[in-house]
């Protein structure tokens, strides 16, 4: 995915209680590029694209799907697809991602939805001519099913199962976003309110009417995700049954410098008892930083300052925070 359209996303990672240490971060993997998604076997990203050349408005190349273990080391690739990747969702049984490319003979854009085994062959399970979303956690996975937004005018939520077969349209909507599941159901946003289906059917329910809900986030039995207005970020909360929102920590949204430009939030995702995500400067170099919250609420504090960007995908595994941004994949260890 297009780094430039990923800065403006946001993940939220949850994790055990306690900051990170004061030591550099470690430059694990260079040519890492966001999403990264966390695995029971690694971490899920992609790798350096590789470009054919650009003509006619239109760039042609391909993308890596890899997997890299926690401690570093060269990247297993698990899929080379032409175009350009989008969204990367792991299951047991493998990865889901969405991908885009052109079709010169039919002189259409075309989109994908691909599925990879973990130790097999990757396999096409859906192609549209119309555009499948690749930003703001577009894709998710259950036990059974796949799911996905595909921008039709409005929007539209789709499932299917993980082996494939004939999509069902499940919502529709201008501003569907933000796909994420847990065991019992799938949630999502439809930019004024935070909507849920049980994975074993029955109708669409709505949690929460009154939330404007980016990068929404599942853990242990709670949905997490942030709200803006003109003059704060604030970090929120709720029961995945629904019930009261609370707001977990709050922080200006200044225009640095005086100048015209904004705060930029870049990743968001979920585990255990801390909230984490990050934040750049309109982008500036330098600007990028990391900060945590109690999954309870209190005092939000800095835990990684002096990033070249604000990081675009936070994950936690073995007592380490591990994000991608320009350099490549990092880490650095939690106290």
């Amino acid at each position: 995915m297009d780094i430039f359209k990923r800065i403006l996303a946001v993940s939220m990672v949850i994790g055990a209680v306690g900051g990170c240490s004061d030591s550099s971060p470690y430059l694990l993997v260079e040519g890492i590029r966001d999403p990264l998604v966390l695995g029971s076997d690694g971490l899920y990203a992609q790798g350096e694209r590789e470009m054919w050349g650009c003509g006619d408005s239109i760039c042609l190349g391909s993308q890596k799907i890899v997997r890299v273990r926690m401690n570093g080391g060269d990247p297993e690739v698990l899929a080379t697809a032409a175009g350009n990747g989008g969204e990367i969702a792991v299951a047991e049984d493998g990865v889901f991602w969405t991908n885009s490319n052109y079709d010169r003979e039919m002189d259409l854009g075309m989109w994908s939805l691909t599925h990879v085994p973990r130790n097999g062959t990757e396999s096409v399970l859906w192609t549209s001519t119309t555009p499948l979303a690749v930003v703001g956690k577009s894709v998710t996975v259950s036990d059974e099913s796949v799911f996905w937004l595909e921008q039709y005018s409005p929007t539209v939520l789709l499932k299917m199962p993980t082996t494939g077969g004939e999509p069902e349209r499940l919502a529709e909507s201008d501003d569907l976003s933000d796909l994420v599941s847990d065991n019992d159901a799938i949630y999502w946003s439809d930019g004024a309110a935070i909507l849920m289906r049980p994975h074993d059917g029955g109708s669409i329910v709505t949690l929460n009417p009154e939330a404007s809900a980016n990068f929404l986030t599942v853990s242990g039995g709670a949905l997490f995700w942030l709200s803006f207005n003109e003059d704060y970020m604030m970090v929120n909360s709720m029961p995945t049954s629904g019930g009261e929102t609370v707001e977990l920590a709050r922080q200006d949204t200044p225009i640095p410098n005086g100048g015209t430009g904004r705060v930029c939030v870049a990743a968001l995702a979920v585990d255990g008892e801390t909230v984490y995500w990050s934040r750049s400067e309109d982008g500036r170099s330098g600007s990028g930083s990391i900060h945590q919250v109690s999954r309870t609420g209190g005092p939000a504090t800095q835990t990684v300052d002096r990033l070249d960007m604000g990081p675009c995908s936070l994950a936690i595994a073995n007592d380490s925070l591990y994000w991608a941004d320009w350099d490549g994949l990092k880490m650095i260890p939690r106290e």
